[in-house]
């Protein structure tokens, strides 16, 4: 294997593990939004942003 194919494949499997370490993080960070918005009341929920 030549030095720029070993390149190019560290290259694609480092955008890899970084592609697939973001989307688990935006998994887990769904799932802290979802578990700190279920107490919130239910006739609160479309409201955001409407002063009083």
């Amino acid at each position: 294997m030549s030095a720029w194919t070993r390149a190019a494949t560290l290259a694609v499997t480092a955008a890899a593990a970084a592609g697939v370490r973001a989307w688990q993080r935006s998994r887990e960070d769904k799932a802290v939004w979802a578990s700190a918005t279920d107490e919130l009341p239910e006739e609160n929920s479309g409201m955001m942003g409407e002063h009083n």
